[in-house]
């Protein structure tokens, strides 16, 4: 069997708040964030609530066919990026 890592709710939240920290003290806040779902929403989610964003888009991206098993280069499912053009 495969070992996964799992975070904890802890530090996925703690890895937000670093970077978001770092997003402001490089004087770059994005307008919006692009996540990718497989286990992209709530960390995007946490950003988007931290550094006061309006907008989250997605993009699903699926790098695996099943469990240990892998495409040979990632593919592209779906996109919904709707309204993001020309923005940080």
């Amino acid at each position: 069997m495969n070992d996964f890592y799992i975070p904890t709710w802890n530090e996925i939240e703690k890895a937000m708040l670093h970077v978001a920290e770092q997003a402001v003290d490089s004087g770059f806040v994005p307008e919006v964030i692009v996540a990718i779902p497989t286990g992209g929403v709530v960390p995007s989610k946490l950003l988007k609530d931290i550094l006061n964003i309006e907008r989250i888009r997605y993009i699903e991206i699926k790098l695996y066919k099943n469990v240990g098993k892998k495409h040979v280069k990632p593919v592209v499912k779906s996109v919904c990026v709707d309204d993001i053009e020309g923005k940080d």
